[in-house]
């Protein structure tokens, strides 16, 4: 652990290029007075003509007309009288149960509804104006809450610290990621300030983030780019894929040891991972801060005349794992 953390360190030292991504549908009356017909029954009267021959008194028979009285059944048309129990109308009173509509009232409990003044406790909700920033503002796990300049901030607890978002902690070595590598170009002289890029490419990830790292042409160099460094060190850096005006680069830098790659060696050691972001001014690259340092798991590094062929995985570590040796700031965002 001691040389992978020197190793680190003279690394980090070194100053090359080293980039990422900082994701509401009546009835009508038939009764005729016809009992009045009945009244032709006098007409029997002329029964009396019946005196011609007594059989006229048969002629009462005619007062059988009187049966014609029977007419009176016509005064059964009283029944029509039957109509007074259209009084029964009268239960139309019954609607003045309709008063029972005076239950309506009863619709003063509706003054209960004043209860909903209740809903005046979701004042409550004001609460949420009580002008913290915080009182609805959720943290990652191992962080909590401040307000900086009005506005809600996470910071790490104590004996955490902040990396990519993540609280990492302080006192145990952690773990960020794996990483894979193949490179194959032409080794530039460190001075060198128009470089040669080469092929090949890097995927790793970081906090569970995926990323993968192949050709890209910028203005101050194209990468991948290989490099001879000072301290017997060869350098191979990638960026992250960028478009458009941009003042950070993530990237990811590959050690290795001269002495490695050109003795044709296949090993574990000697070699190591950088993986941060670069500040850009102008046509000048530099280190601004770091996300993860990489010890090589395995590690094939061959150097032909002024080439370079290397092909390498391993794991990414929190860089808190250099202690007081990393001089340069963890990436927060």
């Amino acid at each position: 652990m001691k040389s992978f953390m020197v190793f680190i360190f003279t690394a980090l030292m070194i100053g090359s290029f080293v980039s990422c991504e900082n994701t509401t549908r009546s009835i009508a009356d038939y009764t005729k007075d016809r009992g009045n017909t009945g009244d032709t029954g006098d007409t029997g009267d002329t029964g009396d003509t019946g005196d011609t021959g007594d059989t006229g008194d048969t002629g009462d028979t005619g007062d059988t007309g009187n049966t014609g009285d029977t007419g009176n059944t016509g005064d059964t048309g009283n029944t029509g009288d039957t109509g007074d129990t259209g009084d029964t109308g009268n239960t139309g009173n019954t609607g003045d149960t309709g008063n029972t509509g005076n239950t309506g009232n009863t619709g003063d409990t509706g003054n209960t509804g004043n209860t909903g003044n209740t809903g005046n406790t979701g004042n409550t909700g004001d609460t949420g104006n009580s002008g913290d920033p915080c009182s609805d503002h959720t943290c990652q796990e191992n962080a909590h809450c401040v307000v900086e300049n009005g506005e809600a901030v996470c910071k790490c607890n104590d004996g955490y610290h902040m990396n990519s978002g993540v609280c990492v902690s302080d006192s145990t070595i952690t773990i960020t990621g794996a990483f894979d590598l193949d490179f194959e170009g032409v080794i530039n002289a460190a001075s060198n300030t128009n470089k040669t890029g080469g092929n090949g490419e890097v995927d790793f990830d970081h906090f569970g983030v995926e990323y993968t790292y192949s050709e890209q042409n910028l203005t101050v160099a194209s990468f991948p780019v290989a490099t001879e460094e000072d301290h017997g060190v060869y350098s191979v850096v990638w960026v992250e894929p960028i478009s458009g005006l941009v003042s950070r680069i993530k990237f990811f830098g590959f050690y290795i040891s001269k002495s490695l790659c050109e003795s044709g060696s296949v090993g574990t050691g000697d070699s190591y991972a950088l993986f941060g972001d670069l500040a850009l001014s102008g046509t000048s690259l530099q280190l601004d801060c770091v996300r993860a340092v990489g010890h090589s798991d395995f590690v094939s590094c061959n150097k032909i005349n002024n080439d370079l062929e290397v092909e390498a995985n391993g794991t990414l570590f929190d860089p808190s794992i250099l202690g007081d040796q990393l001089e340069y700031p963890i990436c927060e965002d």
